[in-house]
């Protein structure tokens, strides 16, 4: 089991603005040790914590929530 964060300097602009603060993921990693390389792929849930404003000078027009998603990847490390 893998476990991530991250925080983010994502930032949306005009009249509608969405920020994306920090990122968290959980999740197996399941691979293949093929010599020096493993081949794996992963997969799990993932939130996200998310600024919305409908106008970016106008901080009460706004919300902030933790939106939750899924997520998918594959890779090669190789030592």
């Amino acid at each position: 089991m893998e476990a991530d964060a991250s925080w983010t300097g994502i930032e949306g602009d005009g009249a509608l603005s969405q920020d994306i603060n920090w990122i968290t993921t959980l999740g197996p990693r399941f691979g293949y040790v093929f010599g020096n390389g493993l081949f794996y792929a992963k997969g799990g849930v993932a939130w996200a914590g998310v600024e919305l404003r409908a106008d970016p000078t106008l901080q009460a027009l706004g919300s902030s929530d933790a939106k939750a998603g899924w997520f998918v990847g594959a890779g090669i490390e190789h030592t």
